[in-house]
């Protein structure tokens, strides 16, 4: 009899949903540093401190591994690694994302009128998930990416047009008013500007909701000699002089990334093409707010303002009471204090504090 060969038969067959989910589960457990059986393949993603950073990674991995073109906003359409491996395996689910391009179903139960999430500068919308669950499962909330998140055109450089690209996506969700829209941080300006498109086309805009956003002008740098004596203040006497000293030295590490990555990011081979896009997109995004002059404005604005202030941000002049919305629409600002700094005021911890108080604010009308 022959002796039974040992050679290795190629694998042709393509991955099913159990083998993508296996591959995902190991390589979450392996990115947050947790035991893989404590890992739920049904649990959100965010649960488990995947932030967009780590989920951009992980996406273009996933891309490698079955040796194919992924969105970089995949694991973000899909919100669970059930989800995903479901996505990934059924053309007619991942047909869904491919139909709204720009739009993440952060939490699509409910049949009210949706929340529409305009995110921060680094252009994805992520930091609206643990919130967006907080609100199902009556009230439905979907993201929008901005415009070259996804290398899928170069990023724009004006809030009028970023806001108008975004709007072009958010309406194939919902093609007529009310709308309702919330920004966090930068995204507060593109979420501003598109109700005032909205508006001047006939629209109704029920909400806007900004969190820790402030006008261009609500936030700028104070005198030299303020900086000066405060920081020598500081250095001198203050009992948190080692908090201060560390948080401006991230601070200063922080702009001078920004520098180095500015103008032509997608050129540094060392980083993953999709960490590349998003760099563009946030330098993009910082030079649109320079350029920005907002308008005055015939609505009102919910204003969510994190009231922990990190210490470094002293040196700047800043708007606290209504940071500088006031002026655009004559004092018809509403303000609402949250627990956390302006980096985690909607994180894991403050989310629910954030969805108990912008809930009374939030329409009960069914989605049209």
């Amino acid at each position: 009899m022959p002796k039974a060969s040992s050679k290795v038969v190629p694998q042709t067959t393509e991955p099913s949903a159990a083998d993508i989910r296996d591959w995902v589960v190991t390589e979450v457990a392996k990115l947050v540093e947790l035991e893989r059986s404590s890992i739920d393949s049904n649990a959100p993603l965010y649960s488990f401190a995947v932030d967009s950073l780590k989920a951009l990674g992980l996406a273009g991995a996933l891309a490698g591994w079955l040796d194919r073109e992924l969105p970089a906003t995949l694991l973000w359409d899909y919100p669970t690694i059930d989800a995903i491996a479901e996505a990934l395996t059924n053309p007619e689910v991942a047909a869904v994302a491919t139909a709204r391009p720009g739009v993440i179903d952060l939490q699509p139960q409910g049949h009210v009128l949706p929340l529409f999430c305009f995110p921060g500068a680094r252009g994805h919308p992520v930091t609206f998930a643990p919130m967006a669950m907080c609100l199902a499962p009556d009230y439905p909330c979907y993201g929008l990416t901005v415009p070259g998140f996804n290398g899928e055109q170069a990023p724009l450089e004006k809030i009028e047009d970023i806001a108008a690209a975004m709007l072009e996506n958010l309406r194939r969700v919902q093609p007529r008013g009310p709308y309702q829209l919330a920004g966090y941080s930068y995204g507060g300006l593109p979420a501003f500007e598109a109700a005032q498109q909205l508006t001047a086309a006939g629209e109704t805009v029920s909400l806007l909701a900004m969190f820790d956003t402030s006008t261009p002008d609500g936030f700028a740098i104070r005198p030299r000699w303020q900086r000066a004596a405060y920081h020598a203040w500081i250095l001198a006497a203050h009992p948190g002089r080692r908090k201060y000293i560390r948080e401006r030295l991230a601070h200063r590490q922080q702009l001078r990334s920004a520098e180095l990555h500015l103008p032509a990011m997608a050129e540094i081979h060392e980083l993953p093409k999709e960490e590349a896009f998003a760099r563009e997109v946030e330098a993009a995004n910082n030079r649109a707010i320079a350029r920005y002059q907002p308008t005055p404005y015939g609505g009102s604005i919910l204003i969510f303002r994190a009231i922990d202030r990190q210490t470094y941000r002293v040196a700047y002049r800043y708007d606290t009471v209504i940071t500088g919305w006031a002026a655009l629409t004559d004092g018809r600002c509403h303000v609402i204090d949250l627990p956390g700094d302006h980096m985690n005021v909607l994180s894991v911890e403050n989310a629910p504090i954030a969805a108990k108080k912008l809930k009374p604010h939030l329409s009960a009308s069914l989605a049209l």
